[in-house]
């Protein structure tokens, strides 16, 4: 049983027939199953997008490096929560058809993590190419052959959530690549402040601090 018919047919056994926009919607125990897990990752969806209230305000950064840290920050949260939705998505998605997303996804949330532009442009490359898999997959395996609404209401109910559900995921990929490729752009901007600031500094610590001129590691770097 698909999940709409034309008006006027005769309902199913067992099921309820809902009017909607010059079709019926065939509830019963699957569909509404399958409706709510939809809703769902609706409301996952729509919970990752909706306005939050503001943090406090920070105060004024000192510094442009400053600044762009906090850019870092913001923008790997941004990623990460976003990155969260479509492995939900992937995960059910992989249950109707094959999907390597989940698996990409490990970059993202490895990147944001650790605050690696390595990891971060990795994930948004590899993601481009489950994009390109998924519209592939689309216009020439999928059973939605030729592309129409007539033909999609032909299909079963498993057909017809794989299909929604890929679409609305390739949407939700393309959001997270623009986020990740303007995260690496940051990345970028604090690697040239960084360079900036220890040019013509003798040697750094352990943990990327420059030394003190006065220091025994100091004067041993510049006898070398």
């Amino acid at each position: 049983m698909a999940f709409f018919s034309p008006r006027g047919e005769p309902c199913e056994p067992e099921a309820i027939c809902l009017p909607l926009f010059g079709y019926q919607l065939l509830l019963d125990y699957q569909n509404s199953m399958y409706l709510g897990v939809g809703l769902v990752l609706l409301a996952l969806l729509l919970y990752s997008f909706w306005p939050r209230p503001p943090p406090p305000p920070l105060p004024p950064a000192q510094t442009e490096l400053e600044a762009v840290e906090r850019t870092i920050e913001k923008g790997c949260a941004d990623v990460s929560g976003v990155t969260t939705g479509i492995f939900i998505f992937s995960l059910f998605l992989s249950v109707l058809r094959p999907d390597p997303t989940p698996a990409v996804t490990l970059f993202g949330f490895y990147g944001t993590h650790v605050r690696s532009k390595g990891s971060i442009r990795s994930f948004w490359v590899f993601l481009s190419v489950t994009v390109c898999v998924d519209v592939l997959w689309l216009v020439e395996y999928s059973p939605l052959q030729p592309i129409g609404w007539e033909q999609l209401q032909l299909l079963s109910r498993k057909e017809q959530i794989a299909i929604i559900l890929s679409a609305v995921n390739a949407v939700y990929k393309l959001l997270v690549i623009h986020s990740s490729i303007w995260l690496c752009q940051a990345f970028a901007k604090r690697e040239a402040l960084l360079n900036a600031a220890t040019s013509g500094v003798v040697g750094t610590t352990s943990s990327g601090d420059p030394l003190d001129s006065r220091s025994l590691s100091a004067q041993v770097a510049i006898n070398k």
